[in-house]
């Protein structure tokens, strides 16, 4: 992923955006927020400034992807700021483009009007007519514009696309794809924005529940949960009751759960609205990671609708040692092996101290 954490200076940073590209998109929390034009800001140049370019008091963790940059704020919010295939051309550099992307295909035009919402259904246009509509795009009656941005994507090898606005004769303003195919039936219009993600409900109960584990957390549990839904963790869930781990491409929390070594300190206790002993140590430290379990549980009623019973940070799915979901010996033989060299670190604030207890409650020499 050519992930790498920091924490820089405003100058560094705004230095970094800068240089991602002539135009970035915005998204919050995993929403689409806005897209900027670095080239030519115009009169929105003071809303850019405080838009992309924080100040240092404001945020306190900097990711430095190849093609993106993210920002986790004072607030908890995730701003993630995205280098597009939108960039500036003239007429002779665009139409050089043009000539390698959609020479040889097969061809599509579609538009959609950009103020009314209205889309012309994509029909297949010649070579040369492909070129016409992009030479147009550069003139308006008696005015000729020097420098017109193109947005290109050549993700797919099998379809090139180049979309740009254009205005018609009746002062009508468009965005026009035009689609070059290897294959006229590799092609797909679906938008991103049709994907019908799961619905992830956040009950009381659940909420109540987070304010055992929401300080383990640097970021907001709910902000993450906004993130990981509109990022796509959650698209592909098909079970009833499951448990996964969602990789974060920046830190999120501290894991509580540590390995322990022979001559740690080791206590048992049940931590707070939980009904069997947890094994803790009074040794370890917590670690800051960018994974966190989450537990959820299929709606009875609605199959893409899940309740989130549980997150945390971590990076292990395991289940206590008396856990009565535990479903067979196997199962529990391996919780273990895990449990005998693994701990929670104690955290009197979480835990009933009328349970402690140096007593181990179940037996580990179970294990052969």
């Amino acid at each position: 992923m050519g992930r790498k954490n920091e924490l820089m200076s405003s100058t560094e940073l705004r230095t970094k955006i800068i240089k991602m590209g002539h135009f970035v998109k915005r998204y919050i929390n995993g929403y689409y927020d806005e897209e900027f034009d670095l080239i030519n800001p115009s009169l929105y140049c003071n809303n850019i400034s405080s838009k992309l370019f924080p100040s240092e008091h404001k945020y306190k963790q900097t990711i430095i992807q190849e093609d993106s940059i993210i920002i986790i704020m004072q607030d908890g919010d995730i701003v993630e700021l995205v280098r597009t295939g939108r960039e500036y051309f003239n007429e002779e550099s665009i139409l050089n483009v043009a000539k390698k992307l959609l020479s040889g295909r097969y061809l599509l035009i579609e538009k959609r009007g950009i103020i009314n919402n209205s889309v012309i259904e994509p029909r297949t246009i010649p070579y040369d007519e492909a070129i016409l509509e992009i030479k147009k795009a550069f003139r308006w009656d008696e005015y000729y514009t020097e420098n017109i941005d193109f947005l290109i994507n050549t993700e797919n090898k099998d379809l090139a696309t180049i979309g740009f606005k254009a205005i018609d004769e009746g002062d009508s303003y468009w965005w026009i794809n035009i689609y070059g195919l290897n294959n006229r039936q590799n092609l797909n219009l679906k938008d991103e924005e049709n994907i019908k993600r799961p619905k992830i409900i956040q009950s009381n109960r659940f909420r109540t529940h987070m304010e055992v584990h929401k300080r383990d957390f640097i970021i907001p549990y709910y902000k993450l949960v906004q993130y990981a839904l509109n990022k796509g963790y959650f698209d592909n869930l098909n079970t009833d009751f499951l448990a996964i781990i969602v990789e974060f491409p920046f830190n999120i929390g501290f894991s509580t759960l540590t390995q322990t070594k022979p001559g740690d300190e080791i206590v048992y206790g049940k931590r707070k609205n939980r009904d069997i002993y947890s094994r803790f140590t009074l040794n370890g430290k917590r670690k800051l990671i960018n994974k966190s379990i989450f537990v959820l549980n299929r709606s009875y009623t609605k199959d893409n609708e899940y309740y989130l019973i549980t997150m945390y940070p971590g990076e292990y799915l395991v289940k206590e040692l008396d856990d009565p979901s535990i479903k067979d010996e196997l199962e529990r033989r391996k919780m273990f092996e895990f449990w005998s060299n693994h701990a929670i670190i104690f955290n009197p604030r979480d835990t009933d101290l009328e349970t402690l207890t140096y007593r181990c409650p179940y037996n580990l020499d179970l294990i052969s």
